[in-house]
């Protein structure tokens, strides 16, 4: 038997046998483990994620099942990555009495060049569904995600690596095109955890000097910056 007609059997026999979530377990231990733990993740197996440190951040790149998987039938997922922040939560919180927008997620930052480097072979967009390790080629699919992980992913996660990445890299307008208030607002209140007062409030006067924020923004932006800078 050929080679690779063998590895077709045995690759289809795997996912017969074993649970969705386990299939996708194993083939991240075959493709995709080698390379994260060489960028310093760590593959948390039972959450299908991995973990990575950075001097600010906790870094995951993580596989989210599809809720119709079944054994031998289908065993779909999608694949994306987050930057978190508990600290930073947690100074929100006591600071301004209630938890930030995305909670831990360190939200606002501006999307980068490598997007366009996607391949959307199997999904238009970083978290998605579009895999299916049943009804797709398995050895193809994870070198679409191989590819995905090196020339997006990982570029985006060895940029944004820590707070002064974030804060010089603000938003510059949401999926709608408009300006994108929060991103700006959230500039401010990083410097300002970061203990960085002065670089807070010249974000602060550049921002209501903004001649691109639409008029119907300015209320908003006035009491925002009231709210954030109260406590200072």
């Amino acid at each position: 038997m050929p080679f690779e007609n063998y590895m077709n059997e045995t690759m289809n026999e795997i996912a017969q046998t074993l649970s969705p979530k386990e299939v996708i377990a194993y083939y991240n231990q075959q493709f995709v483990v080698p390379l994260l733990r060489h960028h310093g993740f760590e593959f948390k197996e039972k959450v299908l994620e991995y973990h990575r440190r950075t001097k600010d951040f906790k870094q995951v790149i993580w596989h989210r099942c599809d809720r119709y998987n079944e054994t031998g039938i289908y065993i779909g997922f999608e694949m994306g990555y987050s930057i978190l922040c508990p600290n930073f939560k947690t100074w929100y919180k006591k600071e301004y009495g209630k938890e930030p927008i995305g909670g831990d997620s360190i939200i606002g930052y501006k999307r980068l060049p490598f997007q366009d480097k996607w391949n959307d072979k199997y999904n238009k967009y970083i978290g998605v569904f579009g895999y299916d390790l049943v009804g797709k080629d398995i050895s193809d699919q994870f070198a679409v995600i191989m590819e995905n992980l090196q020339n997006v992913i990982l570029p985006h996660l060895n940029y944004f690596k820590d707070f002064e990445a974030v804060i010089d890299n603000p938003s510059l307008t949401i999926v709608s095109g408009e300006f994108d208030l929060a991103a700006h607002l959230r500039q401010i209140e990083h410097c300002l955890f970061l203990g960085d007062g002065q670089k807070a409030r010249k974000l602060a006067a550049s921002l209501a000097k903004d001649t691109t924020m639409p008029a119907s923004y300015y209320g908003h932006r006035d009491a925002e910056l009231i709210r954030i800078f109260k406590s200072q």
